[in-house]
């Protein structure tokens, strides 16, 4: 990750992430994300952006995410 997220655009990043959606997210923050390639013009989640979504993750969700099991 190239440039930091701030709290509000690691939030917007996961809810997308998560649920698909984020009605209630400003455009600044949408800007934000979409000037760092984590989403696109149309709001959906990119692959760089599920990358960074999931490295935010705690370890069993990543491994989930990536599907391997998590045995700790």
């Amino acid at each position: 990750m190239s440039k930091q997220l701030s709290k509000k655009m690691l939030e917007a990043l996961l809810r997308l992430y998560e649920e698909h959606t984020c009605p209630e997210v400003d455009k600044v923050t949408i800007k934000a994300l979409i000037l760092r390639g984590l989403v696109n013009n149309e709001v959906l989640i990119t692959p760089m952006g599920r990358i960074t979504a999931i490295e935010c993750l705690s370890l069993e969700k990543q491994c989930g995410a990536i599907a391997i099991a998590h045995n700790i």
